[in-house]
This record gives structure tokens, C-alpha cells and sequence, in this order.
């Protein structure tokens, strides 16, 4: 008779420190799946993956939608990826949701179906002046007013932003263009989170 009084008492051990848990944080991850090129079905190794969590905040006469943690990783040579889990001081979030964004130099989103695990890219055949019009538009995605420290997951993807963008500028306005995502990377980095990314556009 006593392993089973041991048993439940274990089992609700575990229900108050999930109920702890939950009352004092919120957690959320990993991330997983993988990056293919449409084209040639292989995988892309190296590739950039930035998850980034969104819901819901009550608001006085409204809800508002936010974006309240960003995470990063990039692909193994299977083109796998896998986001590291995280936890957080508690925030009122309702409905929350997964959103990622997969960044590789020459590549863009294919437009196709895909699976909720499986990403692919299509190889890039536009002009230049159209993929720096694409990096912005890929640039407003990544933007998480709300994240606190985790903004500097985004750094990784600004920088490889500027790299591609210097890379393809030839005017010295293209040339200042690039040097705006170098800025949004460096600002990151200096603040830990805390930078002034509303108040800056390339």
C-alpha cells in the first residue's frame, strides 16, 4: 500500500510545480525542422531560422497583438534545425503562436506548400534592386517590439542581412541602404535587447 500513496503523492508533486511554473513564467520551444532547396530537394546547410512568439495582450478597450520572444539557429548539413528552449518572467500573452522566418543568401521563400516541420527555399532570380527591396520587406518580419533581451536573437539575421546587401550595392545610396542593417545588428548587440529598432528604417 505504500508505493501507491508514494506514487500519488509524487503525481501531485508534479501538478504543483507545473502549476508553479506556470503562475510564475512562461517557456516556450524547441523549434524543429528542415530546410530544403525546392529545386534540387536537397538540404540547405547553414541556413538562418529565427522563431519568434506572438499573442495576444489585453489591452483597456482592446486586445493588441504582439511579438514577445525571438530565437535563433541556423541548419546542420541534414538542413535540420532545432531552437533551444527558454523561459521567461510572466507576461499576460493569450492565444499564443509560432512564427519562423528562414534566411539564405541567394535564396528566396518558396511559395508553395509546406509542411509545419519542413521549410523550402527557391533559388533567387531576380534583379538586384528587387532582392534589396526583399531583404527589407524579409527585415519587417523580423522585428519583436516586445522581446526584451531576446532582440539580440536577431542579430545573426541583420548581420547576414548587411552582408548580402553590401555584397550587391553599387550606388553609394545602396551602399548606405546596406549600412542600415549593419546598424540595426550593432544596436542590438550594444543593447542586449534594448535598442531603438522603431526608430530606425534602412
Amino acid at each position: 500500500m505504500v508505493k501507491p500513496i508514494r506514487a500519488l503523492l509524487s503525481y501531485f508533486s508534479l501538478l504543483v510545480l507545473v502549476s508553479t511554473l506556470t503562475a510564475c513564467g512562461m517557456a516556450g520551444g524547441p523549434v524543429k525542422g528542415k530546410v530544403i532547396d525546392q529545386t534540387t530537394g536537397k538540404p540547405i546547410e547553414g541556413a538562418i531560422v529565427v522563431a519568434y512568439w506572438q499573442g495576444q495582450v489585453p489591452m483597456p478597450a482592446e486586445t493588441r497583438t504582439t511579438c514577445y520572444h525571438v530565437e535563433s539557429t541556423t541548419t546542420d548539413k541534414d538542413g535540420t534545425y532545432r531552437t533551444p528552449f527558454w523561459f521567461a518572467l510572466p507576461q499576460t500573452v493569450m492565444n499564443p503562436k509560432i512564427a519562423v522566418i528562414v534566411y539564405q543568401p541567394g535564396y528566396d521563400h518558396y511559395q508553395g506548400p509546406e509542411t509545419p516541420h519542413e521549410k523550402r527555399l527557391t533559388p533567387f532570380t531576380g534583379t538586384r534592386e528587387e532582392r534589396l527591396e526583399g531583404l527589407l520587406k524579409l527585415l519587417d518580419r523580423g522585428r519583436c517590439p516586445s522581446a526584451g533581451k531576446s532582440k539580440k536573437n536577431f542579430h545573426r539575421l541583420y548581420s547576414a542581412f548587411y552582408e548580402e546587401a553590401n555584397s550587391l550595392a553599387i550606388t553609394a545610396k545602396e551602399k548606405e541602404f546596406a549600412r542600415g542593417f549593419e546598424k540595426w545588428a550593432e544596436d542590438i548587440s550594444k543593447r542586449d535587447g534594448k535598442n531603438r529598432e522603431e526608430n530606425y528604417t534602412p
